[in-house]
């Protein structure tokens, strides 16, 4: 099991790999799902989970720092926190100024001649993003960027979730919310698939599975696995709750749908 793995203090070694790329982002996907549906499903577990996966193969805080800031988005996604997409973006950046207040993150940012928070410093353009009537895709790009580094891929992510709660003229009327934000992801170009994988993981945390087009599913290289990965979280989720509730709201991978404790 990956999380009991990762307790381990041996295993965290100086991984001289990846730097700051989006791959830690992308893989920690799945430990924000199983983090969430832990016991433990305060911000702290996942944010500590994340950077250890990411840095058994990232050495840069950029890198690892995006895996933090994917797990906290998928995590909060699952309680619900996308029904206020105001609070969601401060909750994620007040979440990041503690992350990212070390100093190896200010000497890697410096190095990259980024701002000393850069991922705080790309959230804040994603809420005045959001604030604006309209905006273009060049700008989003200009803004945010669409390239394969984890600053300029999880920003732009999480903002293609939010931009896409709401219907946009620029994509079919009949889309909903999660088929929304991956044609909207593809639209940016760039690195299309890195996006759309961490914005559809954010988005189905939301939306549930049931928001998947069928005719995509049948499509889609490793359904079956990964739906038997879900299947096989959900049932560890059950058997770790067994001696007592999570005190959070609970979301079944069957159907999507979420399931209130009388405490919410």
């Amino acid at each position: 099991c990956i999380t009991e793995t990762l307790t381990c203090d041996t295993v965290v070694t100086l991984p001289q790999e990846q730097g700051f790329y989006f791959g830690s982002a992308v893989i920690d996907n799945l430990i924000a799902w199983k983090m969430s549906w832990s016991d433990f499903c305060l911000v702290f577990f996942p944010v500590q989970f994340a950077r250890l996966g990411a840095m058994l193969t990232h050495s840069c805080s950029l890198g690892y720092n995006g895996a933090v800031l994917q797990a906290l988005a998928v995590h909060l996604s699952l309680q619900g926190a996308l029904d206020l997409p105001q609070q969601f973006i401060s909750r994620l950046i007040t979440e990041m100024e503690e992350v990212e207040d070390d100093e190896a993150t200010r000497s890697d940012a410096r190095i990259l001649k980024e701002a000393d928070k850069p991922f705080c410093e790309r959230l804040h353009r994603v809420r005045d993003l959001m604030d604006r009537s309209k905006v273009s895709i060049e700008e989003v790009i200009s803004e945010l960027g669409n390239g394969i580094a984890a600053l300029h891929s999880v920003p732009t992510a999480i903002f293609c979730v939010l931009h896409c709660l709401q219907p946009r003229e620029c994509l079919p009327e009949n889309y909903g919310g999660l088929e929304r934000t991956i044609a909207y992801s593809l639209a940016l170009g760039g690195d299309t698939d890195t996006i759309a994988c961490m914005a559809g993981a954010i988005a189905g945390a939301h939306y549930g599975i049931e928001a998947i087009p069928q005719s995509w599913m049948k499509c889609c290289e490793g359904a079956e696995d990964a739906h038997m990965n879900a299947e096989r979280l959900h049932m560890l989720y059950h058997q770790s709750s067994q001696g007592g509730g999570s005190g959070t709201g609970e979301k079944s991978c069957a159907n999507g749908t979420e399931k209130k404790t009388e405490a919410e």
